[in-house]
């Protein structure tokens, strides 16, 4: 199923109700519909970054990361938020934990629980709703030149459709290199059947438990270990660089295999 861009705007009324960030009710994955916008005419609507922020809800940049990245809650993750009950997965002590009970499970406690921080990122969930969203993406990541995105520093996939329009996003920008760590092996499973990926992202699927891998057929994929590392993998040095990226972009290449992640 290939996806077309052919539908513009109809009408005034309708343009305005698209780049307003107004939602009635709180977001879930089964209301995300797939763009099938006319996305030169869109593109138009959106001449700078701030009109498009009132669209997306705006950017995140994480201080390790060599650009900006897009944030949602971690609670809303669906498979995360099995796993973060489940002692030994990765999500039990998620960095990312926006509550305080689920940081207590391991005392590591972090930003992402205060009101404020939970507040913007539930203000870009529900942008994922706005059938504005995909052009607004692409003229921010365009406007912002960005050479490397990060998608998800926090949250997940939500469903196919949430996918194709992030999909949608990396085949209009392809100057830049798109990352997507995921645990949604299903749903990337079902969008594989039916879209093409594009060359400028990676899709790269997180193991789900401390010292385990992803299944074979979600390669290219990542892994956290304690203590001594499998043979094979590439190992994430950024703990050697004050926990930063540095000049290194192997989580944004297709072609490195496993990506291991020491535990900290």
């Amino acid at each position: 199923m290939k996806s077309t861009l052919t539908k513009p705007l109809q009408n005034c009324e309708e343009t305005a109700k698209a780049v307003s960030l107004t939602v009635l009710s709180r977001s879930s994955s089964t209301d995300i519909e797939e763009y099938e916008g006319g996305l030169e005419a869109d593109l138009l609507l959106f001449k700078t970054i701030k009109k498009a922020d009132l669209v997306t809800g705006g950017f995140s940049k994480p201080s390790k990361m060599p650009g900006y990245s897009y944030s949602i809650p971690a609670s809303k993750c669906k498979t995360g938020g099995k796993l973060k009950h489940v002692e030994g997965s990765v999500c039990f002590g998620c960095y990312a934990a926006d509550d305080w009970d689920w940081n207590k499970q391991t005392g590591r406690y972090n930003n992402y629980a205060w009101s404020n921080v939970k507040n913007a990122m539930q203000r870009r969930f529900d942008a994922l709703l706005n059938p504005m969203w995909v052009p607004a993406m692409i003229a921010t990541i365009l406007k912002r030149k960005c050479n490397h995105f990060r998608w998800h520093d926090s949250g997940d996939i939500q469903s196919v459709e949430h996918l194709e329009n992030i999909a949608k996003v990396c085949r209009a920008t392809p100057d830049t290199k798109h990352w997507i760590p995921t645990r949604e092996y299903n749903t990337v499973r079902r969008w594989r059947d039916s879209y093409d990926q594009p060359d400028n992202l990676c899709i790269r699927s997180s193991a789900h438990m401390i010292g385990s891998f992803a299944p074979k057929d979600m390669s290219p994929s990542s892994i956290v270990v304690k203590g001594d590392m499998p043979d094979g993998v590439f190992i994430c040095e950024a703990y050697k660089r004050d926990a930063k990226c540095g000049d290194c972009r192997a989580c944004w290449s297709n072609a490195i295999d496993t990506i291991a992640y020491p535990y900290h």
